[in-house]
């Protein structure tokens, strides 16, 4: 739906049972009320599983805060490139983030993951922005004890050198078995910013792959791109880094074995590698049946119909309005 928050609510007032919505909300006009009488509504939405939310999101989610969704799994809350009057996703989760199992979270301004994780206590996938810079203590934006900013080794450190560090924490994530980033053009952005230099790899590629297989085992696996099905069957606990667009859901696939040894080149064209998947719907079923029976009686009608029908029948065309000065024009009211 692309309506305004107030609709919106009106909308899902109605539709008690729903199951899943993908709303992209509009901004209000200046004629129009903020929320009007839908402020008041207290939803309770019991069937409620997936919920994705795009565009002016603000008041919907801090409405939303307040709402009863007892059975909420999957959030997904996109605020596009605004930076300003963004919505307060921590008091979001605050009242609906003890059940989520998969949170995606795709805003420019950075958010507190700590914060955010330990509101979440079930989660098993988590997307966000991997250009997020990691807040501290020094920060003017800093409101409070993150707690989630690890010793780091050199104050030159980058932002994602430095969120790689939080998500490869083995304390912190002891069930963490992959980490995906799901933006194709990532290792393209690296390769601009540092290198590869002649006769040397990529230098800070190389940092992100020590820094998955230092913790050992099944997290040794850095996967680019989608998993496919009997992986997906194994991993009990993911963290997902990176753009969640779902323009962007054609994303390539490096299978990474756990040895440390070998390593893939990441410079290699990533349209080579693309695999398509498609999948091909099962031939046959009721409904296209009907539907075959359905276009043959139509087929044998318009074989047998007699186009002179009308011609021989007086009756059927004065109906029609056809008499002998040729055709006439019905008008409502003409008492025929």
């Amino acid at each position: 739906m692309h309506v305004t928050s107030s609709r919106v609510i009106w909308a899902l007032d109605s539709l008690r049972h729903i199951s899943a919505a993908y709303i992209k909300l509009e901004a209000a006009k200046d004629e129009e009320l903020h929320l009007g009488a839908a402020s008041s509504i207290r939803l309770r939405l019991p069937a409620l599983q997936h919920l994705a939310l795009k565009g002016n999101i603000q008041d919907f989610v801090e409405q939303a805060a307040g709402w009863s969704l007892p059975s909420l799994r999957h959030v997904s809350l996109n605020c596009g490139t605004r930076r300003s009057d963004l919505p307060d996703t921590l008091a979001f989760l605050a009242a609906h983030g003890a059940d989520l199992t998969s949170l995606d979270l795709y805003a420019i301004p950075a958010m507190p993951l700590a914060r955010i994780l330990a509101l979440c206590p079930a989660l098993t996938t988590l997307a966000f922005d991997g250009d997020w810079r990691v807040l501290t203590s020094a920060d003017p934006s800093f409101d409070g004890d993150e707690g989630d900013t690890p010793p780091l080794a050199h104050d030159r450190i980058t932002t994602n050198d430095c969120t790689l560090d939080l998500l490869t924490a083995r304390a912190a994530f002891p069930l963490l078995r992959t980490i995906r980033v799901l933006s194709p053009d990532l290792l393209e952005a690296l390769d601009r910013a540092d290198g590869p230099a002649p006769g040397e790899g990529m230098k800070r590629w190389e940092r992100w792959w020590q820094g998955c297989t230092h913790v050992g085992g099944e997290a040794g696996r850095f996967d680019w791109g989608e998993s496919d099905g009997e992986e997906e069957s194994e991993v009990e606990g993911e963290l997902v880094d990176g753009d969640t667009d779902e323009e962007e859901s054609d994303d390539d696939e490096y299978d990474i074995p756990p040895s440390p040894t070998h390593r893939p080149n990441p410079s290699r064209s990533r349209r080579d590698d693309r695999e398509w998947r498609t999948s091909i719907p099962a031939q046959g079923g009721p409904q296209l049946d009907e539907l075959r029976q359905l276009l043959a009686e139509c087929r044998a009608m318009d074989a047998g119909r007699d186009d002179n029908y009308l011609f021989r029948n007086p009756g059927a065309m004065a109906m029609l309005g056809v008499g002998e000065g040729g055709w006439v024009l019905m008008r409502s009211g003409s008492g025929f």
